[in-house]
């Protein structure tokens, strides 16, 4: 059966590039190397393979819901018309309006997966989104969840286990390496730090939720310094109260992060419960330079935190007890762990895994067509 070519129809509108849409791309160019076909339906920024935009709007949130839910049935239409033209063997969604709103139309054409990437949100208004999310979670065939605590809450909003699958993202350590010394010092020079000084990077976008000013607060009276890569609607109110902290840089968008993580000593993941994180790239990418994380209890990252040789820091702790903790990882971590964490999640494997997930429900209907 592995000799079968599938043809994969990923359903995605995004305005953003964040975790969920790099991990799409790096979807669709594993299966496209696998021998297998790949279209998108919608858009995503900068998404490089074939793709067929239908109009449909920007992903879910509390600002988009009240219209987005009037224009559903109008965004349905147009993705089952495309999905009638691409006949594919598989059909994968990972926002809630495909899989809320589309899951069960477009399982009359193929097997539809999911892929979860954060946890799911609280609140009245999701009690409801939460009974949608299971009646539509019956017509999958499979769903993939970046965490075990993904997957826990998958299992709590759809009381379903079969078929689901944790599959932690991967990253690219042949690009990504422990720097020596010299490289390291190197890095600093570019990002203006010219001391020993322990160095504390904060990459992400840069939204409440994810509390990048908590960050700032922590280097109000840190003998480091730290750096923050990253853009968003909180940038602006940030560089206002990082102006007076000459041991905070703010370098907003970064498109290669090497210098930064060569940098650093500690990654740090400030983010609420709200910021619904799963397993944040940010954490793989800066283990793969041997770099490990201090993140809040909070942000429901503790697993792979801890397995890369980081730190948490209890819920709702002030940012004085934050500095604490990270004087104590500075002087405990070493680039050994959270290196041999990262290369267990390799690439190679990671895409090995994901070809597999797809052509597991996939082959039955490729097979006969």
């Amino acid at each position: 059966m592995d000799d079968v070519r599938l043809r994969v129809a990923l359903v995605c509108a995004s305005e953003t590039y964040g975790g969920a849409e790099l991990y799409l791309q790096r979807a669709a160019d594993a299966l496209v190397r696998r021998g297998h076909e790949v279209v998108l339906i919608g858009r995503v920024p900068g998404f490089e393979g074939a793709r067929i935009d239908v109009g449909l709007g920007d992903k879910w949130s509390r600002r988009t819901l009240p219209w987005a839910w009037i224009q559903l049935p109008a965004e349905r239409r147009r993705v089952l018309s495309a999905v009638r033209a691409v006949r594919p063997d598989v059909i994968h969604l990972q926002f809630k309006r495909e899989q809320i709103g589309m899951t069960r139309a477009l399982s009359r054409f193929a097997p539809v997966v999911w892929t979860e990437h954060g946890r799911m949100e609280r609140g009245v208004a999701q009690i409801v989104l939460g009974m949608a999310y299971r009646r539509a979670a019956s017509h999958v065939r499979a769903i993939s969840a970046v965490a075990a605590g993904v997957a826990d809450d998958v299992i709590a909003r759809t009381g379903r286990t079969n078929g689901l699958s944790v599959l932690e993202n991967g990253v690219d350590t042949t690009r990504m390496d422990v720097p020596s010394a010299r490289r390291r010092a190197e890095a600093r020079r570019q990002l203006g730090i010219d001391d020993d000084r322990p160095v504390a990077v904060w990459v992400g976008r840069m939204h409440p939720a994810k509390r990048p000013g908590l960050a700032v607060d922590i280097a109000r009276d840190w003998w480091g310094h730290v750096v923050m890569a990253g853009s968003g609607v909180a940038l602006p109110a940030l560089e206002v109260s990082a102006r007076t902290i000459p041991s905070v840089t703010i370098l907003g968008h970064v498109e290669e992060l090497s210098a930064v993580y060569s940098a650093a000593d500690v990654l740090l993941v400030t983010s609420a419960s709200a910021a619904r994180e799963g397993l944040p790239t940010t954490i793989l990418e800066a283990a793969a330079f041997g770099v490990p994380t201090l993140a809040s209890r909070d942000a429901g990252v503790d697993d792979g935190v801890l397995a890369a040789g980081g730190r948490l820091v209890e819920s709702g702790a002030d940012a004085a007890r934050w500095r604490t903790e990270l004087d104590e990882l500075v002087a405990s971590s070493s680039s050994g762990r959270p290196r041999a964490w990262a290369e267990a999640h390799s690439l190679p494997v990671w895409e090995d895994a994901i070809c597999r997930f797809f052509e597991a429900a996939g082959y039955e209907k490729g097979a006969s067509r």
